[in-house]
C-alpha cells in the first residue's frame, strides 16, 4: 500500500480519532485546551470536531465564548523597555537637561513619550537664553 500524503484532511482525521479516544475515557473535552496541550491549531481541532458532528450521534458539542488578551508588539516593547514617556524621561540628563531636538531623536516614539511626559508634569521646557542652544 502507498502512504497518503499528509494533508489537512488527514490531520483532521488523526485529531478526530484522538478526540474519540480521549472521550472514551472521560465525558468531555475542551477543544481550546486540547489544542494548546497538543500544540495544534485550534481551527484544525474545530474542523475535526465538526467532522465528528457530521457523523450523526457520535459527539455532542456546546459552543463557548473565550476572550483572551494578548500584548501587541508595542505592548511587548513597553514591557521590555518601559513606557514611551519613561524612556524619554530617562534620556534627559538630570544635571543640565537635554536639547529638545536631541531628546526627540533619542528614543522610538519620542513624540508620544514627550507629549505624555509633559502632560504628566514629568518634564518642563526651558526656553530661557541661559538654556543655550535651544529649548531644553
Amino acid at each position: 500500500t502507498r502512504a497518503r500524503p499528509c494533508t489537512m484532511a488527514n490531520k483532521s482525521e488523526v485529531i478526530a480519532e484522538e478526540i474519540l479516544q480521549i472521550l472514551a475515557t472521560r465525558s468531555e473535552l475542551d477543544s481550546y485546551q486540547y489544542a494548546c496541550e497538543t500544540g495544534r491549531d485550534h481551527q484544525v481541532v474545530i474542523g475535526a470536531v465538526k467532522s465528528l458532528e457530521s457523523l450523526g450521534d457520535v459527539v455532542s458539542t456546546e459552543q463557548q465564548q473565550l476572550e483572551r488578551w494578548e500584548l501587541t508588539d508595542e505592548g511587548n516593547n513597553v514591557v521590555e523597555y518601559g513606557s514611551h514617556e519613561a524612556r524619554l524621561y530617562n534620556a534627559v540628563r538630570p544635571d543640565e537637561g537635554t536639547l529638545q531636538s536631541e531628546l526627540m531623536s533619542s528614543t522610538p516614539n519620542a513624540k508620544i513619550g514627550f507629549n505624555k511626559a509633559m502632560s504628566s508634569g514629568w518634564l518642563r521646557i526651558d526656553k530661557s537664553p541661559s538654556a543655550g542652544g535651544g529649548p531644553r
